[in-house]
């Protein structure tokens, strides 16, 4: 197969892992199917950076719009860079720094603006850094600015990007002028993680109660989502497609509204995954009755119905089962 005949499902696991999945086309509508993992993710190959520590990635992210451009953040490297889909990598570590003299090699996650891809902003444990050449060179954002932020997204207008992390606020990133502003989510001492609907309407997962928030206007004013998840709320996605329907992980199960994000009752979904063992997942950008979830132990898995159930799509040529992060190329 050739590299314009497939598309990519790439995983950061202990290593980073890509698997080749058979490209549905967009005129089609119909989920690929057959072979011995129903078309997804059947061999995994290992394209880890040749540096990169056996327990070090954090996220991996792939640039939108056809760009073989892939940006995998890590505990202990910084910031390795692919532009062949993982076939060789550069090392971004050196431009990170606590201070003028302390390095700084902790990623926790970064976003490419949805409006101009070569642009992307990055958060360590440290602070905040942007880049405007797809993540060659990098720019130490100025004060205030987030430490200790878990995640970062981009809003679908490509005005902002928004990060969550230790304080109990989210960081609002202005790509104009450059700078951050905060505001607090009610009650949390903590935010896990931070989404955009495709209406542009954020929500946020965090250690409140309820565990879900959302807001029209960045943290300006808030609206609760839902009051029945189990407890906290870890990772959550919003469906690229259908307005209203969001993913989260609480209590070690995947739950799903789909009258969000004022309602917001949520559901018990995701039968078939491994009890207590979601780590991540994440749609297909076009397809999005297509899931795919990373798990402690055991690997990948898929969903062809919006995330009601889910099956496990095989670890051949995977070294390491733990799937902290997923990203399609």
């Amino acid at each position: 197969k050739t590299k314009s005949s497939i598309s990519s499902l790439l995983a950061a696991a202990a290593l980073t892992c890509a698997a080749t999945a058979q490209a549905p086309s967009v005129q089609n509508q119909t989920p690929p199917s057959g072979g011995n993992a129903g078309g997804f993710g059947m061999v995994w190959e290992d394209v880890s950076p040749p540096t990169l520590a056996s327990t070090s990635p954090t996220s991996i992210n792939a640039q939108p719009g056809g760009i073989q451009n892939l940006i995998v953040g890590t505990a202990f490297e910084g910031i390795c860079r692919s532009s062949n889909q993982g076939m060789s990598w550069s090392n971004n570590f050196l431009d990170f720094y606590i201070n003028d003299f302390t390095p700084s090699w902790w990623v926790n996650d970064v976003a490419f603006r949805s409006t101009a891809p070569n642009e992307v902003v990055a958060i360590t444990m440290s602070g905040a850094y942007w880049s405007d050449n797809h993540g060659l060179n990098w720019n130490k954002c100025s004060y205030p600015r987030p430490e200790g932020s878990f995640s970062v997204e981009c809003n679908p207008a490509g005005t902002a990007a928004v990060a969550g992390g230790q304080s109990g606020n989210i960081w609002i990133f202005d790509w104009s002028s450059r700078t951050w502003t905060s505001e607090a989510v009610p009650g949390a001492t903590f935010v896990t993680d931070v989404d955009f609907a495709a209406d542009g309407w954020l929500y946020t997962a965090s250690n409140s109660s309820p565990a879900v928030w959302t807001s029209p206007d960045l943290g300006a004013t808030w609206q609760k989502c839902g009051a029945n998840l189990p407890g906290s709320a870890g990772k959550l996605e919003c469906d690229p497609e259908i307005v209203g329907r969001a993913h989260v992980i609480s209590g070690g199960e995947l739950y799903v509204t789909n009258d969000g994000p004022i309602r917001g009752s949520w559901n018990r979904t995701g039968f078939g995954l491994p009890q207590n063992e979601i780590l991540s997942f994440i749609h297909h950008p076009t397809h999005p009755q297509v899931m795919f979830a990373g798990t402690w132990y055991d690997g990948v898995y898929v969903s062809q119905d919006y995330g009601a159930t889910f099956r496990p799509i095989g670890t051949t040529g995977m070294t390491h089962l733990g799937v902290v992060d997923l990203t399609i190329h």
